[in-house]
């Protein structure tokens, strides 16, 4: 028998006055990632089972509120996972990436991209997907 199964990151957002209001939740995929003001970066959301594998996985939904000039960044394995010759890219040069690239989400992004890119040498071993969003209200 094959086995097949998939992670999966569901985000659900609602405008609420000034911010954002969501809802995260990962069935074997890496937590995201709220990018604050003052470079303050930290992982939202809780992991669960991955889909396909198991016949009832257990998932966990956690709400979460996007400020303006926050920004929520989603990325597969392939990031974190990243081998150089300093071992994996890992989450703590993800955060710091997201953290020295903070200020928009196409620099967030870019930003990320070159540096785990850079980190295997340009040589990736799989995917990287790197997907931000930022609340920039326009005020009239």
């Amino acid at each position: 028998t094959r086995v097949r199964f998939c992670t999966v990151t569901l985000v659900r957002l609602k405008r609420v006055g000034a911010a954002w209001e969501g809802v995260v939740g990962c069935g074997g995929h890496p937590l995201p990632l709220k990018v604050g003001p003052a470079e303050a970066v930290h992982s939202i959301g809780a992991f669960g089972m991955l889909l396909g594998d198991f016949p009832d996985p257990r998932l966990h939904d956690r709400a979460f509120t996007l400020e303006a000039g926050e920004a929520l960044v989603l990325y597969t394995d392939g990031v974190t996972e990243g081998r150089g010759s300093r071992g994996f890219f890992g989450e703590d040069r993800l955060e710091a990436a997201a953290a020295r690239n903070a200020g928009s989400a196409g620099s967030l992004t870019e930003g990320i991209l070159t540096e785990v890119l850079a980190f295997q040498e340009g040589l990736p071993r799989d995917d990287i997907v790197v997907l931000a969003l930022q609340w920039d209200p326009v005020e009239s």
